[in-house]
């Protein structure tokens, strides 16, 4: 195999003691793992997987270093052209991409929007706002449902959504429910059986993705409440999504333990060993 042939070892001795030197020469030709559907490449001194058009702009200027190099720098190649070339390279990596099948979702009748303005101030209403800062449909015949208040300061807060909106009526002003002097970035109304997804980012600049049981968060009577945290110092999060527990089966691994929520970063997102859960989950909260 090519990767193979790259990797040479010299043992070597010193002082009686015995040490082997690893070197990997840089390769002209694509890497590929798994069966030929993930491309690695190094970066930063850490492992990068790429897909989509950073793999074809990759394997292109690897293409072009390669015939470059056997032309000595001096000759220009007119049978490479760059626009036929990357197109066939995309077409070729379409190809090997596994095919991610999503269920249709459920339809749902909205009942109601939960409309916020800037200030945190909100209210109830039966038709879509077409002016405010954030707003959440409430679903018909959805049973007990939570609301999450989910953070950039990495914490989140449950309220139960038959407290929250106790004796509150249509188009009624109600004061802010939102943690004083913070803003959310994501407010969801939720089943209590579905799942918070975290994507986040940490002071190496490392991506990861987890998931937590709503049930996870223990509702508090109010939403002012400074929340509970979700990921250890040095890690921030970039978004929050919610995915049904219907889906359950196809993210399991990537789901984080009540006991680890405010210590576990989760999976990073260039990881190998859960790159297809990773894939199907991204492709369901696209």
């Amino acid at each position: 195999m090519l990767a193979g042939s790259l990797v040479s070892f010299d043992f070597k001795e010193k002082n009686k003691h015995q040490y082997c030197i690893i070197k990997v020469e840089k390769s002209t030709h694509p890497i590929w793992v798994k069966g030929e559907k993930d491309l690695f490449i190094r970066q930063d001194g850490r492992m990068k997987r790429i897909w989509g058009e950073p793999m074809s702009e990759h394997i292109f200027k690897m293409m072009k270093e390669s015939v470059d190099s056997a032309a000595g720098g001096a000759v220009a190649v007119a049978t490479l052209d760059d626009a036929h070339l990357s197109a066939l390279i995309k077409k070729i990596i379409n190809a090997q991409k596994p095919t991610i099948e999503l269920p249709k979702p459920p339809e749902k009748e909205i009942d109601y929007w939960l409309v916020w303005q800037a200030d945190g101030s909100w209210q109830r209403q039966r038709a879509k706002s077409t002016k405010c800062a954030m707003q959440v449909p409430v679903y018909k015949d959805c049973g007990m449902q939570i609301v999450l208040f989910c953070y950039g300061t990495g914490h989140v807060v449950a309220v139960q959504l038959a407290k929250l909106r106790a004796k509150v009526n249509l188009n009624q002003p109600q004061k802010s429910q939102w943690t004083p002097g913070k803003t959310p970035t994501n407010i969801f109304v939720v089943e209590p059986s579905s799942y918070l997804v975290i994507k986040s980012i940490d002071y190496n600049g490392t991506e990861s993705v987890k998931l937590h049981a709503v049930t996870d968060f223990t509702p508090v009577a109010k939403g002012t409440a400074v929340g509970a945290p979700i990921l250890p110092d040095g890690s921030e999060p970039q978004s929050y999504h919610i995915v049904s527990a219907e889906y359950k089966g196809k993210f399991q691994n990537l789901i984080v333990p009540k006991n680890k929520r405010a210590t576990a970063k989760g999976e990073p997102l260039n990881s190998g060993t859960f790159q297809d859960k990773i894939a199907y989950l991204e492709a369901l909260i696209k």
